[in-house]
């Protein structure tokens, strides 16, 4: 297992979850399912491009890992940060906390994952303050528990 496996193996999961979810990007076009990207959105290749052309969209960013002894995994701190561009205005928000509850019940009722993983009991999610229509905003934040390779056990002194 890599922290790189890790965020991938977390992206199909969550994209998977929300592959029904209906919003609109920001041309007006339905747009069924979400996609996630990993640590952040692709770089703008030209000044022509548009950050308004990924929504909507997931990131899975890492806090950081650390781990206890010997025999103790790894415990990955994740966030999964949100995004859709909706121009109704009393349905942005609705799409946030869909996706939101979506990902924090997969998790609180069945924590494993990938066959590999286990999120921990601590689920921690938040809504955008600021106004920011017609891009609305959320997170969720998780510990993730993955597994970590041996450590060597000949030590010559």
């Amino acid at each position: 297992m890599t922290f790189k496996e890790l965020q991938d193996d977390l992206i199909a999961e969550i994209e998977a979850l929300l592959k029904d979810v209906r919003t609109k990007n920001t041309d007006g076009e339905e747009i069924i399912g979400i996609k996630g990207y990993p640590h952040m959105l692709p770089i703008l290749q030209s000044d022509e491009d548009d950050p308004a052309q990924y929504f909507p969209y997931f990131i899975v960013r890492y806090d950081g890992g650390q781990t206890e002894d010997d025999d103790d995994c790894w415990h990955v701190s994740t966030n999964i940060i949100l995004g859709v561009h909706e121009t109704a205005t009393e349905n942005g928000h609705e799409h946030i906390l869909v996706m939101i509850q979506r990902i924090v019940d997969r998790f609180a009722w069945d924590p494993q994952f990938a066959g590999k993983y286990r999120v921990d009991q601590k689920i921690q999610w938040a809504v955008q303050e600021d106004d920011t229509y017609p891009f609305y905003f959320g997170a969720v934040a998780l510990t993730i528990s993955a597994p970590k390779i041996g450590r060597k056990s000949d030590y010559y002194v």
